[in-house]
């Protein structure tokens, strides 16, 4: 059983999937450890210019001490631009529960943004050993900037409230895998109250 255990914790563990906008997340981290994610756009028509901001959110822990963001690179494939030369990130502790990483980068001429080349970064995010609760990443649509080209700073691109708003939906919680004892004791009490159901049944 142990050995079963530990096979589902290190799938847990190394499971990437994509959720909306949020490529290769992990389905669970374990405390103590890092793990990166990345951030993609929706289609978007005529972008020069963007600022993405990207929330860490959890109900435990400390942000900035328990967890956060470490580094964020741009994508080295599928990047939204030609270059990313300009590119570059900010990391701002908003409370004790979030942090925030903003992303920019400008060009000075107008991409069709269209998959696979949507990428925006590779995000490093840090945990603590006492690091237990769920992470929430979420985008922070209120700052959202994605603008055509334009001297000294163009128009909104087409259509986006409708991606704001599609943005705004795209939320992900990431759960902690539990030690193997924790894991093991809750298998045990799961098993036992399955088996007293069958026996009064």
């Amino acid at each position: 059983m142990r050995s079963t255990l530990g096979a589902l914790l290190v799938l847990l563990a190394t499971t990437a999937t994509t959720r909306g906008e949020f490529l290769e997340v992990p389905a669970a981290y374990t405390p103590g450890e890092s793990f990166d994610f990345v951030v993609a756009l929706p289609d978007v028509s005529d972008l020069a210019n963007y600022s993405v901001s990207v929330n860490l959110v959890s109900a435990g822990g400390e942000a900035g001490v328990d967890f956060g963001f470490t580094d964020a690179v741009a994508s080295p494939q599928g990047y939204v631009f030609a270059s990313a030369v300009d590119f570059g990130s900010a990391v701002n502790t908003v409370s004790s529960t979030e942090e925030r990483i903003t992303l920019t980068d400008f060009e000075f001429a107008d991409t069709n943004v269209t998959a696979p080349n949507n990428r925006l970064a590779i995000i490093s995010v840090f945990t603590s050993v006492d690091q237990s609760d769920d992470l929430a990443i979420s985008i922070d649509t209120s700052s959202l900037v994605l603008r055509s080209f334009g001297i000294p700073s163009g128009d909104l691109v087409p259509g986006f409230d409708a991606i704001r708003d599609e943005l705004a939906a795209v939320s992900v919680a990431i759960p902690a895998i539990p030690e193997p004892a924790t894991a093991c004791l809750a298998a045990l009490v799961a098993a036992a109250c399955s088996l007293r159901r069958a026996r009064l049944s």
